[in-house]
């Protein structure tokens, strides 16, 4: 049994069946197992040794059971990066010349990842942060990849010298383009994933250039505050505000006074929500629009 739980430590505590019993367990004994308890049936050939369903215990018996690599959205979650949405279905990538097993509810991709494309922790295999992104910018939609991007960036989890050599490496074909264009659109002082959807969306619409994060004064000098996006010549703020912006009544107040200040030093400022950028976006850009018209 030692065999075993060193088999299962390794992967996380899950194992495939003919696994375990390669490790020494026979299929009687197995099964013995699974009615004491001791192990407990994730799917007719993969058990566990936890007894409580986990987090990422499906996207573990997917690894697992496929002798797979967690990849694309789930590679970035494990590596704590932000996404537009949660995706609904797990992620794995599988070497091209495997067969066409499946697993419910996964997305089985199919690359040969070479060895500097992938680690192995928590008892899985991952891609690499550089690969995740790569991944992702070939199957999300430009402000989608972008915004991985910029949270990779504020996050420190890469550099834009690192991000900027992954790119160049990326061979030709299919999805190059689309991974060149994401990177182009890269802000690495961009605060959060509704600033990146919403700078995204002004440039596609031809409402640049503006300057980001940058520190307007008023007449004497007095720094006023940093605003998300500003139009400097024609004295235009735009501002987003996320789910979580005010943390409190206080930082609610020297928002407001902030924005009284931009107001009377001759700013025009503008504030969109989540549901204004991601929803009605149309209407952001003709606010915009209207705004540099004036």
């Amino acid at each position: 049994m030692e065999e075993v739980e060193a088999l299962l430590a390794r992967q996380g505590g899950i194992a495939r069946e003919r696994d375990v019993v390669r490790a020494g367990l026979s299929r009687r004994r197995l099964r013995r197992a699974v009615r004491d308890g001791r192990l407990r049936r994730l799917t007719p050939h993969l058990v566990t040794n936890v007894a409580h369903p986990g987090p990422h215990e499906q996207l573990r018996a997917a690894a697992v059971g496929l002798d797979a690599t967690v990849s694309h959205q789930d590679a970035a979650l494990l590596w704590g990066l932000e996404l537009v949405r949660t995706p609904e279905r797990r992620h794995v990538t599988v070497p091209r010349c495997r067969s066409r097993r499946t697993h419910e509810g996964t997305q089985v991709h199919r690359a040969d990842l070479g060895p500097d494309e992938r680690v192995h922790r928590d008892g899985v295999w991952m891609t690499t942060p550089v690969r995740t992104l790569v991944d992702l910018c070939r199957v999300l939609s430009l402000a989608e990849a972008v915004v991985v991007l910029d949270s990779a960036l504020r996050l420190g989890v890469v550099s834009v010298d690192v991000l900027a050599a992954a790119v160049r490496d990326v061979p030709p074909g299919p999805g190059r383009r689309r991974v060149v264009r994401a990177f182009q659109h890269i802000d690495p002082h961009s605060g959060s994933v509704l600033e990146s959807l919403c700078r995204v969306l002004l440039v596609l619409a031809g409402l640049g250039p503006f300057e980001t994060q940058l520190v307007v004064e008023d007449a004497q000098g007095v720094r006023i505050g940093r605003v998300d996006f500003a139009w400097p010549g024609e004295r235009l703020v735009v501002e987003t505000d996320g789910f979580a912006f005010h943390t409190d009544r206080r930082a609610f107040r020297e928002d407001r006074r902030r924005g009284n200040r931009l107001q009377l030093a001759g700013w025009l400022v503008l504030r969109f929500t989540w549901e204004d950028v991601v929803d009605h976006p149309d209407e952001v850009v003709n606010a915009v629009r209207q705004a540099l018209g004036r």
